[in-house]
């Protein structure tokens, strides 16, 4: 199906159905439990707009597509007083259900009263949990992002909240055994994943206060959603009621407040800067009553943070010898320690000691000294460090609700946010590994959201609902350069020619300390999403059935540049001192690009109630799924099978053999046609009152994002990425001679590496990149489920199932050229082996699969009696051969690229058991004397906490040099993982006797598994004590206190696990998340 025919099938969709409303249902009976047919229903919101309906044949009745909100609903039949219940709370993607118990007529004309609804779902198989706005306002969030709340629910792994996140705390999470990348995001219809990476990092999203709720379906969701195969998640934000309501707050953290991160402390260092103030409002009400509405909302943030983990903080390993005397004398000293007795010391580097020498602007060292001495000056010590990160947020909300007539409601929600940030840790780009701060850089993120929304009811039993949205995420960088290669007698050839490169390139030395700006330093991105959809739902006797479509159109505009500073590495500080460099990297080519893609998608979704106790979910989802093209022509495809080896200068490759250049507009894989069949059941036992047991099976398809395609920009012919074998001084290749792109081939003169055109005899370095298989195809998952819901008693439901999937064809990076003969070996065409002329050579393919079983067991407890909480415990094995990482899809692994089955382990994101506690205690009264003042001060607290505890997070032991980068350690011995408390294994957290190099032994690949050893379980407690201050009636003042790691619990990251670099082999140096940090807020409620 094309999508062609979509769009004229029904030329007035625009976007996926999102789950922005939910559905009342029920059944009306008289006082002898026989239903009541022909009953009329009158169904009121609290903004007036007013439903109709009559019971069927059956005494059975439906109002789907209800905004959510508390409602009214009016029964009156002959012969029956007129009933009307209040209070009854619909909720987004679920069904509420409430069947009204007539009386015959007599003395009283009607019966009115509270509505009591079940908790259990009746009417459909999808598994997940609604977080109402209670619990976004009360519950403790580190930064006050409501994602920090999606893992409250079964099903649902991350990991923990970060309490000194600069910014927002971007949360990544793995739903039901999918990558975090396979997650949809919507927030009052629009989509708002990035079509770049497919996740939300850096995308604005409401303040708490400003959304009413939200829904993480985990699993088994039905045909009318189907974007990814992740979890899928829903945020509705507030809307105007016929009354005004408002609130304002202020947040406020100091570094005083809070305590000091494990490792700074043991360093001796002080508690980092942390100082952030969070403030803002909301106001909602009407402007004509009944008819027009409106809700605003602001909030401003402001914060400077030297403790952020990933934008701040930093634990380079710095040889203890490396004091504040810099002299020569004293570093020739230094350089001494590395070598035994009547061993030859090289003469120290010219280029070293200027840079050892060199300070910051701030006079800080470019490399820090040692926080400590050890045994030896040449022994690396653990040296954290702080760089003062800034981040600055206005946002800013708008929604209007417009009902015209009785049949008609028009809704426009606009979101606005501009994030100016500095970042002394340049993370955004990818932080190099133990960075030194200094040389961080400016993200300067705008977003905006808009949607449009209207729904028209054309009969009682007819509506339909049309949407359309736009979203667009802006966000260039730029780096802080205080050094330049100049500055310490580094040549760049692209200085010349391009001054913004002149900055000090990224000095790594292998597995201790990076400084300079990263490789990925300065970039700009405009991605922007339309997209639209139109669902017409028909209720008709014992069916709701629901058609529609979606269509989506993305648009990535982006240049990067990559390694355009240069990057030089070294194997061993010793190398540094004598300028013995492993190797540099310089990058030059054409880096801008605009891709484009189109989606389409057609369902029919049928709820069928076969009777009171049975309802089916059946629907049929067909997707088209377009393939990504480029706008100038500027992607490249490769198929392996027609690489016939190098060119050369005597029988030069035009166009280069292997390669097809695109044309503007032709897509880089295959459009994909797919349908997508979901099953689901729900039945009610008659003996048991409110148990449900509901189950299901569904086929879900991912859109992958365009990173596959961006991915190019670093890819021959538009990009060369060249390995110089220099000096320190001259270390890279001259890229300034290469005009691109290189089709057809062009031979400068002379060329220091490999490009086609060049003789394998000059070129040290080989075309590398990750190109597109031609097999490229669609990832789909198989979900299916099973369990039980049951309410014992009012308010209280437990709940139990077995939740399981099947991923196939997932995406998955391989390295066609690896190390399976020597480096002389000639190129085959069964496959690369070591072939120079594709030298890091990655192909994204979708053979990669995965498995997941899971025990999943909620209890919650509906607000009552001052008490609400819900507990999720997830006992769970996720099994893959691939897991991404979690902002990206397109991610290697190490091991054996051409046996992808001998990678196949937990994955990286397994956590076997996982426990969530959240919830509510409104205090009871503790005086109830005569006096106002000390029952002002004894009454009126809330008490409000998560506690989450999990299994550590599975870790391979890798073998990872500069030349080496996808083998595993040999496995030597037995017994690997070792005994004893995490803070006595600091040092050697696993047997590091058990592990040797297998990247330098006979067998390349390595004998140890991939995750054989898992790290440190965490656990986290966060609490806020809440004062309540009645003001006047409907108004009262809020004082809360709020505690992160409220028991200051040091949860420790994974241990350093590169068995290359021994000294560190096995040592935890830092923490998986922040340190106690205290909080206080102010908030006023009216």
């Amino acid at each position: 199906m094309r999508l062609s025919f979509i769009l004229v099938l029904l030329p007035a969709l625009l976007l996926a159905q999102t789950p922005t409303t939910g559905l009342l249902t029920g059944t009306v009976k008289d006082p002898t439990g026989a239903v009541v047919a022909n009953a009329k229903l009158t169904l009121l919101s609290a903004s007036g707009e007013e439903r109709t309906g009559t019971t069927a044949g059956d005494g059975t009745y439906r109002f789907p597509l209800l905004p959510p909100g508390s409602y009214t609903l009016t029964v009156n039949a002959a012969g029956f007083q007129s009933y009307t219940a209040n209070g009854i709370p619909i909720r987004i993607t679920e069904a509420t259900e409430l069947s009204p118990p007539l009386t015959l007529a007599g003395a009283a004309a009607s019966v009115e009263v509270t509505a009591e609804v079940p908790l259990v779902q009746t009417a459909s198989a999808a598994t997940g949990r609604v977080i109402g706005d209670a619990q976004i306002r009360e519950l403790p969030l580190p930064t006050r992002n409501f994602q920090q709340l999606l893992t409250l629910s079964p099903g649902t792994v991350a990991n923990l909240s970060n309490n000194t996140e600069m910014g927002r705390g971007d949360v990544n999470i793995n739903v039901a055994g999918m990558r975090s990348t396979s997650n949809n995001v919507v927030v009052d219809g629009t989509q708002i994943n990035s079509p770049g990476t497919n996740s939300t990092p850096n995308v604005s999203v409401p303040a708490p206060d400003a959304i009413q709720e939200f829904i993480v379906q985990t699993s088994m969701y039905d045909a009318t959603q189907g974007r990814n195969v992740g979890g899928n998640v829903a945020v509705v934000t507030k809307s105007g009621e016929n009354q005004v309501h408002g609130s304002a707050w202020e947040f406020l953290r100091n570094r005083e407040l809070n305590a000091n991160d494990f490792f700074l402390n043991a360093a001796g260092r002080p508690r980092p800067v942390l100082n952030r103030n969070q403030f803002g409002g909301t106001l909602g009400g009407p402007i004509r009553k009944d008819k027009t509405f409106f809700f605003v909302s602001y909030q401003g943030t402001r914060e400077r943070n030297g403790a952020s983990l990933t934008n701040s903080l930093s634990f380079p390993l710095i040889p203890s010898g490396l004091t504040n005397d810099r002299s020569p004398a004293a570093l020739t000293a230094l350089q001494q320690s590395f070598y035994a007795p009547g061993q030859t010391v090289p003469a120290l580097s010219p280029i070293s000691v200027k840079l050892l020498q060199a300070k910051l602007p701030d006079g800080s060292w470019a490399i820090p000294s040692a926080a400590r001495t050890a045994a030896s000056p040449a022994l690396p010590v653990n040296t954290p460090m702080s760089g003062v990160s800034t981040f600055r947020e206005d946002q800013f909300n708008a929604n209007i609700d417009q009902a015209i007539g009785q049949k008609n409601r028009l809704s426009g929600k606009f979101f606005y946010s501009d994030t100016p940030q500095y970042q002394s840790l340049f993370s955004f780009v990818g932080s190099n590994p133990q960075q030194i701060p200094g040389y961080g850089g400016n993200i300067d993120f705008h977003n905006r959201v808009f949607g449009l929304s209207d729904s028209h009811v054309i009969s009682p039993t007819l509506i339909n609902q049309a949407h359309f949205g736009y979203s667009r995420i802006n966000g260039p960088s730029t780096p802080q350069e205080p050094l330049k290669n100049s500055d310490v007698g580094i040549n760049n050839p692209l200085c010349a020619t391009t001054p913004s490169f002149c900055g000090l390139a990224t000095i790594q030395v292998l597995g201790l300390f990076s400084i300079g700006s990263t490789t990925l330093a300065d970039q700009k991105s405009t991605v922007q999403t339309f997209e639209g959809t139109d669902m017409l739902t028909w209720n008709h006797g014992k069916h709701l059935v629901r058609f529609g479509g979606e269509a989506r159109r993305y648009r990535v505009d982006f240049f990067f540049n990559f390694f355009s500073r240069g990057q030089i590495n070294f194997n061993s500080f010793q190398d540094l001192l004598a300028g013995n460099i492993a190797f540099g990297l310089l990058g030059n080519g054409v880096r801008d690009r605009g891709m484009r893609a189109t989606d389409g998608s057609l369902y029919v979704q049928d709820d069928y109630k076969i009777s009171e106790s049975l309802t089916l979910n059946v629907g049929l989802r067909f997707q088209h799924q377009g393939g990504i093209s480029e706008i100038r022509g500027r992607l490249a495809s490769f198929d392996p099978a027609a690489f016939k080896g190098p060119c050369t200068v005597a029988a030069p490759c035009s166009p280069p053999n292997g390669f097809k250049l695109l044309k503007p507009g032709e897509t880089l894989n295959p459009n994909t046609e797919v349908a997508a069949p979901r099953f689901g059941f729900a039945w009610k036992p008659p003996t048991v009152k409110n148990l449900v047991v509901r189950g299901g099976y569904g086929v879900y398809f991912d859109r992958f994002s365009t990173r596959v395609a961006n991915l190019q920009i670093f890819n021959y012919p538009f990009d060369i990425v060249g390995l110089g074998l220099g000096s320190f001084a001259n270390p890279f290749p001259d890229l300034s001679k290469v005009s691109f792109p290189i089709n057809p081939p062009v031979v400068p003169s002379p060329v220091p590496f490999y490009f086609a055109g060049a003789p394998l005899a000059t070129s040290p370095t080989a075309i590398s990149g990750i190109y597109v298989s031609p097999n490229f195809r669609t990832p789909y998952v198989q979900q299916y489920s099973f369990g039980v819901q049951w309410e014992p008693v009012r308010d209280w439901m437990l709940e139990v199932g077995y939740v399981g999937s099947k991923g196939t064809k997932l995406i998955n990076v391989i390295t066609l050229n690896q190390g399976t003969a020597p480096a002389t070996a000639p190129y085959t065409p069964s496959g690369f082996s070591n072939n120079k002329a594709l030298n890091g050579f990655q192909l994204a393919t979708t053979d990669a699969g995965s498995l997941y079983n899971s025990l999943q067991t909620s209890l919650t407890k509906r607000f009552s009696k001052g008490l609400q909480f819900l507990a999720s415990y997830t006992y769970s094995k996720s099994i893959d051969d691939a897991s991404g990482a979690p902002t990206k899809e397109f991610a290697a692994v190490p091991g054996d690229q051409q046996n992808r089955h001998s990678n196949r382990a937990v994955s990286d994101y397994d956590r076997t058991n996982r426990f969530v506690l959240s919830g509510t205690y409104n205090l009871p009264k503790f005086y109830g004397g005569k006096s106002g003042v000390a029952s002002r001060l004894a009454n009126g607290w809330d008490l409000n906490g998560i506690l989450t505890m999990q299994s550590g997070a599975p870790f391979s032991v890798v073998c990872v040099s500069g030349s080496t980068t996808y083998n595993r350690a040999d496995l030597i011995g037995t017994n690997a993982a070792l005994d004893g408390s995490v803070e006595s294994r600091l040092t050697g957290y696993f047997n590091k006797s058990a592990f040797a190099p297998g990247c330098v032994n006979a067998a390349p690949f390595g004998t140890s598994g991939r995750n054989i050893l898992r790290g440190p379980d965490q656990r986290n407690v966060d609490l806020s004590i809440v004062k309540l201050i009645p003001v006047k009636e409907a108004t009262r003042l809020e004082f809360r206190t709020e505690f992160f790691n409220a028991f200051n619990r040091v949860n420790f990251a994974n241990p350093n696990n590169n068995v290359i670099v021994q000294p560190t082999l096995a040592t935890i140096t830092s923490t998986a998340s922040g340190p106690r940090v205290i909080q206080f807020a102010l908030k006023l409620n009216f």
